[in-house]
């Protein structure tokens, strides 16, 4: 979890409870951030790098150039990842203009 702004939840579901088997439950979970909802709706194709050298610099991750095939794949993804949530926080320090 980050000290990051995360915009507070998406989609609250305070005060509701429901029948979970034998008895009533009232969530503790407000839902998910808003952060994460906006990382959640960024295109995967629009994150990208010209080059893999770039992707390295900027993100801070080398690429497993002697890894396997997962590896590889695991590492594009945590790219994609992080590029999710850094336009995320763009989104919101924009909002909160």
């Amino acid at each position: 979890m980050s000290d990051k702004d995360t915009g507070g939840p998406a989609f609250p579901i305070q005060g509701q409870s429901f029948v979970l088997g034998e008895g009533r439950h009232t969530p503790s979970c407000p839902g998910m951030t808003l952060r994460d909802w906006f990382a959640t709706e960024i295109d995967p194709g629009s994150v990208t790098f010209a080059t893999q050298a770039e992707a390295e610099e900027i993100m801070g991750i080398p690429y497993p150039s002697n890894g396997s095939e997962k590896d590889k794949f695991q590492w594009q993804m945590q790219i994609v990842a992080m590029v999710r949530y850094m336009m995320a926080d763009a989104m919101l320090k924009e909002r909160s203009k």
